[in-house]
């Protein structure tokens, strides 16, 4: 499977909350503006966010990045005893992403930044957006688009990590004959 459209976007949305520091905007005349950050508008961006999806998708983007990295990293050429090593690291790998990637851990991110970001009025505008028939049509032809050019996503990720996978594929394989040399003196 691979990622799809939509979830590429979240992830997009995702790194750029971690990495910027949300910062605020300016109009023409360069005066910065800072919207509301009232309890209320912020229960107001969260329910945006969940009418958009944002929460299953976040909660699924990071599995599906693993699960490419797992395809590529245990290759059929791996032997049995080198994707049992690669399996261990990858449970650790899974439990520290969920516990850093999941919706839970960062949605205070993603509320502080749309709150930062959309006024109250902006909220209850895609809000009303989202539940009224044309924004229904406008997410279900997202969700059908997404599918559409989910292999071309999925081809691009593939095409630029083959090397990186590779050269850390190699680096495991050279551990695993260290692990194996010192496990047997001979």
């Amino acid at each position: 499977m691979g990622l799809s459209y939509k979830s590429v976007v979240i992830i997009a949305v995702f790194l750029f909350a971690y990495a910027s520091g949300a910062p605020v905007w300016a109009d023409e005349t360069g005066k910065e503006h800072v919207h509301e950050d009232s309890d209320q508008h912020k229960e107001n961006v969260e329910r945006l966010l969940e009418l958009m999806g944002v929460p299953a998708q976040v909660d699924n983007a990071a599995g599906e990045v693993l699960k490419i990295y797992s395809a590529k990293i245990t290759d059929d050429k791996a032997s049995d005893e080198f994707k049992k090593l690669v399996s261990a690291y990858q449970t650790d790998l899974q439990k520290m992403v969920a516990a850093v990637l999941s919706w839970e851990a960062i949605k205070p991110n993603y509320i502080n930044i749309y709150a930062r970001h959309l006024s109250p009025a902006d909220v209850a505008g895609a809000t009303q957006f989202i539940q009224s028939p044309a924004g229904q049509t406008f997410f279900a032809g997202q969700a059908a688009a997404g599918e559409e050019i989910q292999g071309v996503t999925k081809h691009l990720i593939q095409a630029d990590l083959a090397e990186p996978l590779k050269q850390l594929s190699k680096l495991l394989r050279e551990g695993l004959v260290k692990v194996r040399a010192a496990q047997d003196p001979n």
